[in-house]
């Protein structure tokens, strides 16, 4: 069996080319947050957002239903891209069918995200990522891989630290926190990381 012979520089191509589709052009809406109205529905209908758009765009700042008294579970339906995300306490954001969340800013999770195999949260560039809410790593198999938490340079070359702050809970059996790239990103740890 022949295997080819990849250089770093061929990977660096690869990540900055890959980054150019996940962050979309800017959104003149962009200044105004984007927030959830507050009940159980799908990230991608328009109809759920107070902007009446579907966020995905780098420069959005995305709040799950921003102090809302009801509970909400947000279904990230779609491969998305924003600023930032904060997640109230008593909200969920619930990954399906193997979606992504492509964050250049951090995020505050104070209630629970669910994220099963093939599922991600890329943070893309330094961030932190607090709250003292839980990221579940799942698996939807007994035998699967859980979601995956990466951090990643922003221009494929500088290396970017994913903060995990101190109230934060990661747990799960199978999933991966860390970084797929050679570019020297890492985690630092604060919170709890709980393996199951």
């Amino acid at each position: 069996m022949k295997f080819a012979k990849y250089r770093e520089s061929d990977f660096r191509s690869l990540w900055i080319a890959s980054m150019a589709v996940c962050l979309p052009a800017v959104n003149p809406a962009a200044a105004q947050p984007a927030i959830w109205n507050g009940r159980t529905g799908n990230w991608n209908n328009a109809a759920l957002w107070n902007t009446g758009i579907v966020p995905n765009d780098h420069t959005i700042d995305v709040l799950i239903d921003s102090g809302n008294p009801g509970t909400s579970v947000v279904n990230l339906n779609i491969s998305a891209t924003a600023r930032t995300i904060s997640l109230d306490a008593d909200d969920t954001l619930q990954f399906s069918n193997s979606k992504n969340l492509y964050l250049t800013g951090g995020g505050t999770f104070n209630g629970n995200v669910n994220l099963a195999k093939f599922d991600l949260i890329q943070a893309i560039g330094s961030q932190i990522f607090s709250g003292t809410g839980q990221i579940s790593l799942l698996a939807k198999q007994a035998n699967g891989n859980g979601g995956s938490i990466i951090v990643g340079s922003a221009d494929g070359i500088t290396p970017a630290t994913l903060t995990l702050g101190a109230g934060l809970t990661v747990r799960g059996a199978a999933g991966f926190i860390g970084t797929d790239l050679t570019d020297g990103s890492h985690v630092v740890n604060q919170g709890t990381i709980l393996t199951e």
